[in-house]
């Protein structure tokens, strides 16, 4: 039975990704395909992951539904959150690598840089979008790339080059600045961190990559909306066209999994949809529906099959 349970997770998780095709999302981010992008990319591991676990707390003896249990399914959930579990330590060890050398980077205040650019953001702010910390200090790399990104987990540290501060107007930092804070109001370092960990360890369903990159669109068409209640979208666009156009295209060495860079490399089509919500005139409301909770604890069902075990 705990075979068949298994099997029954696998199927429906292929099932549910076979059936997504890229279509669904056309060209233009709405309200309903955020919430089906993130549903298709969560479901399926979730799936995977709850019936492996349930399976391992039942353990290789004992019936279930009147048939005995063999080590078959037990051993290969083993090996799938053993798994699992390596490659959660070695994304944690990584992105711990990339603070400490983060942390010897000097420190510096960006009034110095951009009038009160803070001081700007409280002032020009929608109090529905009022950021949770407003940052005044950033790290500070010594190379001409043009680059920014918030750098962490939990409570990320802005980053910026000197490039940045040398080809940037004031106006432009400011707007690319609101973009970053926005990162770091909405937690996009922590949240990010985990998705990726399911995209590593579930890279060989279907439509995981597609998906993965959907989500990354999406989290930057929400901090560029968030950044427009702040500044002009307009000077907003510039400033990504600037920054992604800019001949040294080399990035800083950082951990994707706990950065969120504003300047994020995206296929032309892709940015293209990036530059048309940011200069659209109502973008879409992110917002995740009572619909959404219920496709999400949908993924748990298989730990309600423990008490049936004997």
């Amino acid at each position: 039975m705990h075979l068949a349970l298994l099997s029954f997770a696998l199927i429906l998780a292929f099932c549910l990704r076979s059936a997504y095709l890229g279509k669904h999302l056309g060209k233009q981010i709405t309200t309903p395909k955020i919430n089906l992008t993130i549903s298709l990319f969560l479901l399926p591991p979730l799936l995977i992951l709850t019936s492996t676990l349930a399976i391992l707390c039942m353990g290789n003896q004992g019936v279930m539904a009147g048939g005995s249990e063999s080590w078959w399914s037990y051993g290969l959930s083993l090996v799938v959150w053993l798994g699992a579990l390596l490659t959660l330590g070695k994304l944690t060890f990584q992105g711990w690598q990339t603070l400490v050398h983060l942390r010897q980077q000097p420190m510096i205040k960006l009034e110095k840089y951009s009038q009160n650019i803070n001081q700007n953001i409280n002032q020009n702010i929608n109090q529905n979008y009022s950021p949770r910390v407003h940052q005044n200090l950033a790290r500070l790399i010594d190379r001409p790339e043009l680059f920014s990104g918030q750098i962490g987990f939990w409570q990320p540290e802005l980053v910026i080059t000197q490039g940045l501060l040398d080809c940037l107007t004031p106006e432009q930092l400011q707007a690319v600045l609101a973009h970053e804070q926005a990162h770091h109001h909405y937690r996009d370092t922590f949240w990010f961190f985990w998705l990726g960990w399911l995209r590593s360890i579930t890279s060989w369903l279907p439509q995981t990559e597609f998906l993965w990159q959907e989500l990354l669109l999406f989290r930057e068409i929400r901090a560029d909306a968030y950044a427009g209640k702040v500044v002009e979208p307009l000077l907003l666009a510039e400033s990504l066209l600037l920054v992604v156009s800019h001949p040294l295209t080399p990035a800083p060495d950082y951990d994707p999994n706990i950065c969120t860079a504003f300047s994020l490399p995206l296929p032309q089509p892709r940015l293209t949809r990036r530059i048309n919500a940011l200069l659209d005139k109502s973008p879409p409301e992110f917002h995740l529906p009572v619909q959404f909770w219920v496709w999400l604890a949908l993924g748990f069902m298989p730990l309600l099959t423990i008490p049936f075990h004997t």
